[in-house]
């Protein structure tokens, strides 16, 4: 079970990448921390990785989970073709990129 102190310091926002809006789940320094990346799967949400991401920020990581492309606070493509391998790899890359990480 999760406390209180660990939802406070998880931040929720969202941010345009790969021509969707994703939400991203996020806690820790951005820029002067490494990055984690914690990816769901079907039919998951960022929700999953809330002990992982206050675990790892404590730890001296940025984590950041997103919802992946058709879940939770992210965008819904209607189109089957925009639900690929291809697709969502861009979306993770371009997330770190937005986020400050080449």
């Amino acid at each position: 079970m999760s406390s209180n102190k660990d939802k406070e310091s998880i931040q929720l926002q969202t941010i345009k990448a790969n021509g969707i809006t994703h939400r991203v789940a996020t806690s820790g320094n951005c820029g002067d921390n490494p990055l984690v990346l914690l990816l769901h799967g079907w039919p998951e949400s960022w929700y999953s990785w809330r002990h992982q991401i206050s675990a790892l920020s404590s730890n001296g990581y940025y984590a950041c989970a997103p919802d992946m492309r058709g879940y939770g606070g992210t965008d819904k493509p209607l189109e089957t073709h925009e639900y690929n391998v291809h697709k969502v790899s861009l979306d993770v890359v371009q997330i770190a990129k937005f986020l400050g990480y080449d």
